[in-house]
Protein backbone atom coordinates (compact mmCIF):
# COMPACT_ATOMS: atom_id res chain seq x y z
CA UNK A 1 0.00 0.00 0.00
CA UNK A 2 2.88 2.38 0.78
CA UNK A 3 4.44 1.82 -2.66
CA UNK A 4 1.11 2.54 -4.39
CA UNK A 5 0.71 5.82 -2.48
CA UNK A 6 4.32 6.76 -3.31
CA UNK A 7 3.84 6.03 -7.03
CA UNK A 8 0.55 7.91 -7.06
CA UNK A 9 2.22 10.96 -5.49
CA UNK A 10 4.98 10.79 -8.11
CA UNK A 11 2.42 10.54 -10.90
CA UNK A 12 0.45 13.51 -9.56
CA UNK A 13 3.64 15.55 -9.19
CA UNK A 14 4.66 14.76 -12.76
CA UNK A 15 1.19 15.64 -14.04
CA UNK A 16 1.25 19.01 -12.26
CA UNK A 17 4.74 19.71 -13.55
CA UNK A 18 3.79 19.24 -17.19
CA UNK A 19 0.22 20.54 -17.09
CA UNK A 20 0.24 24.26 -17.79
CA UNK A 21 -1.27 26.39 -15.05
CA UNK A 22 -4.28 28.49 -15.79
CA UNK A 23 -3.18 32.09 -16.14
CA UNK A 24 -4.80 35.39 -15.35
CA UNK A 25 -3.23 38.31 -17.19
CA UNK A 26 -2.98 41.73 -15.60
CA UNK A 27 -2.67 44.80 -17.81
CA UNK A 28 -1.93 48.33 -16.63
CA UNK A 29 -4.75 50.80 -17.22
CA UNK A 30 -2.51 53.55 -18.40
CA UNK A 31 -2.00 56.06 -21.14
CA UNK A 32 -4.51 57.87 -23.28
CA UNK A 33 -8.20 57.55 -22.45
CA UNK A 34 -11.42 58.34 -24.23
CA UNK A 35 -13.24 61.46 -23.04
CA UNK A 36 -16.48 59.62 -22.22
CA UNK A 37 -17.46 56.51 -20.20
CA UNK A 38 -16.75 53.18 -21.88
CA UNK A 39 -15.93 49.56 -21.15
CA UNK A 40 -12.53 49.59 -19.46
CA UNK A 41 -11.01 47.56 -22.33
CA UNK A 42 -12.06 50.36 -24.71
CA UNK A 43 -11.43 53.36 -22.45
CA UNK A 44 -7.65 53.08 -22.66
CA UNK A 45 -6.36 53.50 -26.20
CA UNK A 46 -2.60 53.98 -25.94
CA UNK A 47 -0.52 51.85 -28.30
CA UNK A 48 0.93 49.91 -25.34
CA UNK A 49 -2.45 49.14 -23.77
CA UNK A 50 -3.94 48.08 -27.10
CA UNK A 51 -0.96 45.78 -27.79
CA UNK A 52 -1.30 44.17 -24.35
CA UNK A 53 -5.05 43.82 -24.86
CA UNK A 54 -4.57 42.10 -28.23
CA UNK A 55 -1.98 39.78 -26.69
CA UNK A 56 -4.15 38.70 -23.75
CA UNK A 57 -7.23 38.26 -25.91
CA UNK A 58 -5.19 35.93 -28.16
CA UNK A 59 -4.33 33.87 -25.07
CA UNK A 60 -8.03 33.24 -24.45
CA UNK A 61 -7.45 33.58 -20.72
CA UNK A 62 -9.07 35.73 -18.09
CA UNK A 63 -7.60 39.17 -17.73
CA UNK A 64 -8.07 42.24 -15.61
CA UNK A 65 -6.97 45.83 -15.79
CA UNK A 66 -5.05 47.34 -12.89
CA UNK A 67 -6.08 50.92 -12.26
CA UNK A 68 -4.66 53.44 -9.79
CA UNK A 69 -8.24 54.61 -9.17
CA UNK A 70 -10.32 51.42 -9.42
CA UNK A 71 -7.72 48.79 -8.36
CA UNK A 72 -8.83 45.70 -10.36
CA UNK A 73 -11.29 46.17 -13.23
CA UNK A 74 -13.06 43.59 -15.33
CA UNK A 75 -12.41 44.67 -18.95
CA UNK A 76 -16.18 44.82 -19.63
CA UNK A 77 -16.92 47.18 -16.73
CA UNK A 78 -18.06 50.64 -17.81
CA UNK A 79 -15.95 53.36 -16.20
CA UNK A 80 -15.50 57.10 -16.62
CA UNK A 81 -12.20 58.62 -17.71
CA UNK A 82 -10.00 59.68 -14.81
CA UNK A 83 -6.71 61.42 -14.20
CA UNK A 84 -4.68 59.32 -11.80
CA UNK A 85 -1.46 57.40 -12.25
CA UNK A 86 0.63 55.28 -9.90
CA UNK A 87 3.19 58.10 -9.99
CA UNK A 88 0.66 60.42 -8.36
CA UNK A 89 0.39 58.08 -5.34
CA UNK A 90 2.68 58.34 -2.35
CA UNK A 91 4.62 55.24 -1.32
CA UNK A 92 2.12 54.59 1.49
CA UNK A 93 -0.83 55.02 -0.89
CA UNK A 94 0.79 52.55 -3.33
CA UNK A 95 1.15 50.01 -0.50
CA UNK A 96 -2.54 50.38 0.43
CA UNK A 97 -3.49 50.18 -3.27
CA UNK A 98 -1.40 47.00 -3.66
CA UNK A 99 -3.10 45.41 -0.65
CA UNK A 100 -6.52 46.15 -2.16
CA UNK A 101 -5.42 44.80 -5.56
CA UNK A 102 -4.02 41.60 -4.05
CA UNK A 103 -7.17 41.10 -1.96
CA UNK A 104 -9.35 41.47 -5.07
CA UNK A 105 -7.20 39.07 -7.09
CA UNK A 106 -7.19 36.47 -4.33
CA UNK A 107 -11.01 36.64 -4.26
CA UNK A 108 -11.26 35.74 -7.97
CA UNK A 109 -8.56 33.07 -8.22
CA UNK A 110 -7.48 29.87 -6.52
CA UNK A 111 -3.77 29.38 -5.65
CA UNK A 112 -3.40 27.11 -8.69
CA UNK A 113 -3.64 30.24 -10.87
CA UNK A 114 -0.56 31.99 -12.20
CA UNK A 115 -0.77 35.78 -12.45
CA UNK A 116 1.04 37.24 -15.47
CA UNK A 117 1.83 40.93 -15.15
CA UNK A 118 2.00 42.94 -18.37
CA UNK A 119 2.55 46.11 -16.37
CA UNK A 120 5.18 48.58 -15.33
CA UNK A 121 7.07 48.25 -12.07
CA UNK A 122 4.81 50.51 -10.00
CA UNK A 123 1.76 48.40 -10.86
CA UNK A 124 3.36 45.21 -9.58
CA UNK A 125 6.22 45.80 -7.13
CA UNK A 126 4.04 45.87 -4.01
CA UNK A 127 1.42 43.41 -5.34
CA UNK A 128 3.61 40.43 -6.30
CA UNK A 129 5.08 39.83 -2.81
CA UNK A 130 1.57 39.73 -1.33
CA UNK A 131 0.35 37.25 -3.94
CA UNK A 132 3.47 35.09 -3.54
CA UNK A 133 3.08 35.08 0.25
CA UNK A 134 -0.43 33.71 -0.33
CA UNK A 135 0.85 30.83 -2.48
CA UNK A 136 0.33 32.32 -5.96
CA UNK A 137 2.86 32.19 -8.75
CA UNK A 138 3.59 35.44 -10.54
CA UNK A 139 5.29 36.00 -13.85
CA UNK A 140 6.57 39.19 -15.48
CA UNK A 141 7.58 38.28 -19.04
CA UNK A 142 8.63 41.83 -20.01
CA UNK A 143 10.22 42.73 -16.69
CA UNK A 144 13.45 44.40 -17.86
CA UNK A 145 12.22 45.74 -21.19
CA UNK A 146 11.75 49.40 -22.07
CA UNK A 147 8.38 50.40 -23.56
CA UNK A 148 9.53 50.07 -27.18
CA UNK A 149 11.06 46.67 -26.43
CA UNK A 150 7.80 45.59 -24.78
CA UNK A 151 5.85 46.46 -27.91
CA UNK A 152 8.38 44.52 -30.01
CA UNK A 153 8.10 41.52 -27.63
CA UNK A 154 4.30 41.51 -27.88
CA UNK A 155 4.44 41.78 -31.68
CA UNK A 156 6.91 38.88 -31.86
CA UNK A 157 4.76 36.73 -29.54
CA UNK A 158 1.64 37.41 -31.61
CA UNK A 159 3.47 36.52 -34.83
CA UNK A 160 4.77 33.26 -33.30
CA UNK A 161 1.24 32.27 -32.25
CA UNK A 162 -0.01 32.85 -35.79
CA UNK A 163 2.83 30.71 -37.17
CA UNK A 164 1.94 27.90 -34.76
CA UNK A 165 -1.67 28.01 -35.87
CA UNK A 166 -0.69 27.95 -39.52
CA UNK A 167 1.70 25.01 -39.04
CA UNK A 168 -0.94 22.74 -37.55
Amino acid sequence: MGRIAHNLNLAIGTYRKFTPKEKIYLVAGCGKQLTYPAAAKDLYYSQHFQACRRYVEEQESRWYILSPLHQVINPETIIKPYDKSPYSLSHQERILWAQQVAKSLIQVASPEIEFVFLTGKLYRQEVTPILQANGYETKVPMQHLAIGQQLAWIKKELEQEKQLVLNI
